[in-house]
């Protein structure tokens, strides 16, 4: 606390008449300090982590799984507070609570994209019982038909399949053709 008064200096405030005892106000004026509430994550590995961990209510926690080998992360499972508390990806909001969360993991599964050509194959591991994306590639002369479950082409693989099994997936191309009309008048060429 301070103040000011003409021709006089501050001593602070004491706690007797006689003014021998000074009174500490710096705790008086100190905010108090939120209340932290801590995050336990069981999730089968060492490195997964919550920031900030404690945490105070209405902070935003981020959480990051660890790893797990022969696995990949597939959400967060609340165990504590039992109602009331969504993880949204990899973030929440800290309630006035502990948290428990336990990471969700799927049996990695190996997939690989074949493009069959200049040795090129991309491998990618995907949680089992989820479905692929379409590897979208360019080549240049050639225009991609699909993805096949064999080099013969006999099979179109449906992306909307849920993955079960280790899968090679081999690109089928066709090559790109240019077409140009000339029809001779106003110098007018369309391709």
């Amino acid at each position: 606390m301070e103040t000011s008064r003409r021709n006089y200096s501050w001593g602070g405030m004491f706690s007797a008449i006689a003014c021998k005892t000074a009174v500490d106000t710096t705790d008086d004026l100190k905010k108090p300090e939120a209340k932290q509430y801590s995050i336990t994550i069981n999730d089968g590995s060492i490195d997964a982590k919550a920031n900030p961990n404690p945490a105070a209510a209405g902070q935003i926690v981020s959480l990051s799984e660890g790893t797990k080998a022969g696995f990949v992360f597939n959400g967060w499972d609340v165990n504590k507070p039992e109602t009331g508390l969504t993880v949204s990806g990899r973030t929440f909001s800290m309630p006035e609570a502990d948290v428990e969360v336990t990471t969700k993991w799927l049996a990695a599964i190996t997939v690989t994209f074949d493009y069959l050509y200049e040795d090129k194959p991309d491998t990618v591991q995907i949680g089992q019982g989820r479905t692929l994306d379409e590897q979208k590639q360019e080549r240049e002369g050639y225009v991609l038909v699909g993805w096949f479950t064999d080099k013969d082409f006999t099979t179109k693989y449906n992306f909307e399949t849920p993955v079960t099994q280790t899968l090679t997936l081999y690109a089928k191309w066709e090559a790109a053709w240019t077409v140009t009309f000339n029809y001779n008048y106003d110098s007018k060429v369309v391709k």
